[in-house]
């Protein structure tokens, strides 16, 4: 049986956030997982809703950088302009 703390520490089942681009995985925030649907997720939880829409927000930037070359996936990493404004609420 496990430990309280353990469990705690080690929740059963984690919703991730994360992007994939050929064999880059780039990943973003991430929750326990108390409901089956991300439309569920996204009502129950308001952070984890902006934590989606983050990503796709980082998604856009990408495919735009890579479609104009700023950015590529090289080998198994991305180079090139990877920043991002900072100034979200």
């Amino acid at each position: 049986m496990a430990h309280p703390d353990e469990e705690a520490r080690f929740p059963p089942s984690l919703r991730l956030f994360c992007l994939r681009y050929q064999d880059v995985v780039v990943l973003g925030g991430g929750a326990v997982k108390r409901s089956r649907t991300l439309d569920e997720f996204r009502d129950e939880e308001p952070e984890a809703d902006r934590a989606v829409d983050v990503m796709n927000e980082v998604r856009e930037a990408l495919d735009y950088r890579i479609g104009l070359h700023e950015v590529e996936v090289f080998d198994v990493c991305l180079r090139g302009d990877l920043s991002f404004p900072t100034d979200r609420p």
